[in-house]
């Protein structure tokens, strides 16, 4: 787990709770490459009341250059690991980063992840406008968790 920077578990990771950080470290293992986080990433005290950042259940990811290819399989990866929180942002302070995030009650999205996708900084709309690799990461994740479940 590096920073934006280069700085390896930089505080705002090691600010995240101990499962938290285990499941970056292993959703890193998981997709080969260390996963940069940005400064948004774990406890931000720049984070809303509402946010799991406040909780430290979150990372921001940093991920403007990496291609579509690797951006979905970080994503479908998450999913399967048991990320239930997705985000992403085209505009605003977070530009360029996936937010992914541990939570324990049913979403917006299939199979009951919670998921937005940021066109305007602090207007958050529905995962579908995203860009076409977001949504079909999404799709493709939920796809693995019905399966998963029987379904």
């Amino acid at each position: 787990m590096i920073g934006v920077d280069g700085t390896p578990e930089p505080a705002h990771f090691r600010s995240m709770t101990a499962n938290a950080q285990n499941m970056a470290r292993n959703l890193s293992a998981q997709v080969g490459y260390p996963i940069r986080i940005t400064p948004h990433g774990g406890a931000s005290g720049r984070a809303s009341k509402s946010s799991q950042h406040v909780v430290g259940t979150a990372i921001d990811i940093y991920v403007a250059d990496m291609s579509d290819e690797e951006k979905k399989k970080l994503i479908v990866t998450a999913i399967n690991m048991g990320y239930r929180g997705i985000g992403g942002y085209s505009a605003g302070s977070g530009k360029g980063t996936i937010h992914l995030d541990i939570r324990q009650r049913d979403g917006n999205g299939p199979e009951g992840l919670s998921l937005w996708w940021r066109h305007r900084p602090n207007e958050d709309s529905y995962y579908t406008t995203a860009p076409t690799w977001f949504a079909s990461a999404i799709d493709e994740g939920a796809e693995l968790l019905r399966q998963r479940r029987g379904g």
